[in-house]
């Protein structure tokens, strides 16, 4: 079966877009934050007063299952366990091995991730990284962490379906429409966006995620016109159940326009991968979906993203 494409749209409503939204220069020729620099110790305070009830919810996953749409997953194997020990004092330890930007994993992607036309956040040469690593933009920019509130838009209760399908990209005025529901989103806020990929796992089986005869995936996300609500909006950081992008992508050379627009061009970091379906289900109970957001990356130097645990604090 060949690749899945979407109706085939100019290069040039992309590049327009990306060159509308970017922040290159805005926070200095240095700069390695992006949007993160909207953050603020004043906005950090005020994200606590988010927390009511202290319940904690973690968004993060590990798949230890090879699948279609999943086919390097995370390795884990015991180097100590009690079967092979003899002594009275044991131990037990184990050994993970993992591709961080891998479909069933969730990971923040560093400004070095991805890079379109040779460049990359700041107008940096993609030529800074190399098979040693990246020597700017890399992940321990962010070796503090990202504590802000979140807001959560649960596209599927929106629109009033089980999940998003990948055909039906979201729109700009739909994320307007969300603010109504779900709460106004503020500059420096943290947006998660939940496409319901589970549910669509669950109806539809894993296999519907995967392209045959390609290494693309078709998932649910954003339409290329949800770039500029971004930038007015401010959006320091956003999370997906998914990829962010809606795949197959219609621009041929911008195969993840979302990642290209938002960490190429605006600095805004991605956190893809996330498990957002029991914080939905706490934020529906609750009828509020905001929250106090903690995200915190490995600090290693040179690599182009991270495993996260993204924890939601009602």
């Amino acid at each position: 079966m060949a690749m899945e494409t979407a109706s085939w749209r100019p290069a040039g409503e992309a590049e327009e877009i990306f060159e509308h939204v970017s922040n290159w220069g805005r926070w200095g020729a240095d700069d390695e934050l992006g949007t993160l620099n909207l953050i603020t110790a004043g906005s950090r305070s005020q994200a606590l007063t988010s927390v009511r009830d202290g319940v904690t919810i973690g968004c993060g996953v590990l798949e230890l299952s090879r699948s279609a749409a999943n086919p390097a997953p995370a390795l884990r194997f015991m180097t100590l366990a009690p079967d092979t020990q003899t002594e009275p004092y044991g131990i037990c330890r184990d050994y993970l091995s993992f591709a961080p930007h891998g479909p069933g994993i969730t990971h923040i992607d560093a400004l070095c991730h991805v890079f379109y036309k040779g460049l990359m956040y700041n107008g940096r040469p993609a030529a800074l990284v190399t098979s040693a690593g990246a020597a700017a933009n890399a992940i321990s920019a962010v070796r503090d962490g990202i504590v802000t509130r979140g807001v959560l838009f649960d596209l599927p209760a929106l629109r009033g379906t089980k999940f998003v399908d990948p055909g039906d990209p979201i729109r700009a005025a739909e994320l307007s429409a969300a603010e109504q529901r779900f709460g106004a989103v503020r500059e420096g806020d943290a947006l998660l966006v939940r496409v319901g990929r589970l549910a669509r796992r669950e109806q539809l089986g894993v296999e519907a995620e995967h392209i045959e005869g390609s290494r693309h995936l078709r998932l649910a996300g954003l339409d290329i016109d949800c770039l500029p609500w971004l930038r007015e909006r401010g959006v320091a950081l956003m999370l997906s159940d998914a990829g962010h992008d809606a795949l197959p992508s219609p621009f041929g050379p911008a195969v993840s326009p979302i990642h290209v627009g938002c960490l190429v061009f605006m600095g805004l970091y991605l956190v893809d991968n996330a498990r957002l379906d029991a914080l939905a289900a706490e934020c529906g109970q609750r009828g509020r979906w905001s929250f106090l957001l903690t995200v915190n990356p490995l600090n290693i130097d040179g690599c182009t993203g991270s495993p996260v645990n993204p924890v939601a604090v009602l």
